[in-house]
C-alpha cells in the first residue's frame, strides 16, 4: 500500500508548555542513545549511570525506561521512530536499505543485519504466499513469550512501535513515496488514543494480538527505491556479512552478558542483563550453565578485570575504586578482591609500582 509519507506534526510544532519540554527531553535522550550506539561515542553527562539513571546499565532498556519516567508520554515510541527516522544520513542500516533495489529487499537486509547495528528487539522477515511479514521477538511474561522474567512491557512497547515507525518512515523516505503495511499487530492493549498509530501505519493496528508483526503486500514489495546502488550496496552487505558470519561462530551467550555487564553498572543484575538480551532471566542462567559458566561468574570476572585496570592508576584511591565497582565500604570490596586473588587491593597496587 502507498500513498503519500504520513508526518508527524508533533515533531514539527515547539509548543512552549511544560509538558512538551518533557517530551522534547525524553526524545533528545533517545536520540543521544542512538547516536552513541552508531558511532560508538561516549553517551552524554546526562547519561551516565552514576547522575542520572541510578544504577541502570547503559542500554536500550535502561535508556527507554529513563526516558518514559521523564516525558510520561503515551506515544514516545512512535515519536521517536519517526523523528529518528529522519536524520538516517549517517546510519548504516538506512544507507542499506536506501541501496535496496525495493522494498522487499530493503526489509530483508534491514532485519537480516539489525542484530548487528542496533539493539534489540530484533526484527525477523519472513515471505508468505501474498507477501512478507516483519516480526519482533517476544519478550519474557509477553503473550507468545517466555514466561519466566519480568521484562518491563512498557518499555517493550515502546522500544517496539518504534522500531516499527522507523522502519515506514525510512522505507517511505527512500521510496518518496508512502510505504505502509496492510496489516500492524500488537501483543500489548490498545492506548486510549490510536490515532497517532493510524496516521503513521495508515492501517488500524490490532492490539492485545499474539504477535508484534506488520505484514505487507506483494505489490507493496515490488516498489522500486529511486537512486539505488547495486554496487555500494554488495559492498556493505559484504561487510556486513562478514561480521554476522564472525559473531554466529564466537559470541557465546557468556560473550553477550560480558558486553552488557561491560557496559553496565557493576551492581546490575540478571533481570536488567536477560532484559536488555531480550531473553527471560531463568533462561539464561540456563543458557550460560549450559556453556560451563553462571551469571555470577561473570560478574566477578568482569568487576575483577575492572579493579585492576582501575588500579593501574595510582592516583585513584581504592574507596574509590569500591564505589565505581558497586561496593558501599570499601571493606567489602578488599574482602571481595582477595577472595578473588589472595592479594588484597593494597598488596596488588603495590606490586604493579
Amino acid at each position: 500500500m502507498t500513498g503519500k509519507p504520513a508526518t508527524d506534526p508533533a515533531i514539527s510544532t515547539r509548543p512552549d508548555d511544560l509538558e512538551a519540554a518533557y517530551r522534547r527531553s525524553a526524545l533528545q535522550i533517545i536520540s543521544a542513545y542512538h547516536h552513541f550506539v552508531r558511532h560508538g561515542t561516549q553517551p552524554p553527562g546526562e547519561l551516565h549511570p552514576s547522575r542520572d539513571v541510578g544504577h541502570s546499565e547503559i542500554n536500550a532498556a535502561g535508556i527507554w525506561k529513563h526516558a518514559l519516567e521523564i516525558g510520561q508520554d503515551e506515544h514516545l515510541g512512535l515519536r521517536a521512530g519517526v523523528a529518528l527516522a529522519q536524520h538516517i544520513s549517517s546510519d548504516f542500516l538506512a544507507t542499506v536499505a536506501v541501496n535496496s533495489m525495493s522494498v522487499g529487499e530493503a526489509l530483508e537486509n534491514l532485519c537480516r543485519y539489525h542484530a548487528l547495528y542496533s539493539s534489540p528487539p530484533h526484527p525477523e522477515f519472513e515471505k508468505l504466499g501474498d507477501g512478507a511479514r516483519v516480526t519482533l521477538q517476544m519478550p519474557a511474561g509477553e503473550p507468545g513469550g517466555e514466561s519466566d522474567g519480568e521484562i518491563d512491557r512498557d518499555v517493550h512497547r515502546h522500544m517496539s512501535e518504534s522500531l516499527f515507525a522507523a522502519i515506514v518512515t525510512t522505507l517511505s523516505t527512500v521510496c518518496r513515496q508512502g510505504v505502509y503495511p496492510t496489516r500492524v499487530r500488537f501483543s500489548w492493549p490498545a492506548p486510549d488514543d490510536t490515532a497517532r498509530h493510524q496516521a503513521i501505519f495508515r492501517a488500524t493496528p490490532q492490539f492485545a494480538a499474539n504477535d508484534c508483526s506488520m505484514a505487507f503486500s506483494a505489490s507493496t514489495l515490488k516498489t522500486t527505491i529511486p537512486f539505488a546502488d547495486p554496487s555500494l550496496l554488495s559492498t556493505l552487505t559484504g561487510h556486513a556479512d562478514r561480521r554476522l558470519d564472525a559473531v554466529r561462530q564466537n559470541e557465546s551467550w557468556g560473550d553477550r552478558v560480558r558486553s552488557v555487564v561491560s557496559q553496565s553498572a557493576p551492581s546490575v543484575d540478571i533481570r536488567a542483563v536477560a532484559a536488555s538480551l531480550c531473553i527471560g532471566p531463568r533462561t539464561l542462567q540456563q543458557r550460560l550453565q549450559s556453556e560451563g559458566t553462571t551469571f555470577q561468574n561473570i560478574i566477578r570476572d568482569v568487576k575483577l578485570t575492572m579493579a585492576r585496570q582501575l588500579m593501574t592508576d595510582g592516583a585513584l584511591p581504592l574507596a574509590e575504586i569500591a564505589l565505581l565497582l558497586g561496593y558501599s565500604e570499601q571493606s567489602a570490596f578488599n574482602h571481595a578482591f582477595k577472595r578473588w586473588t589472595g592479594l588484597t587491593p593494597k598488596q596488588y597496587r603495590n606490586r604493579q609500582q
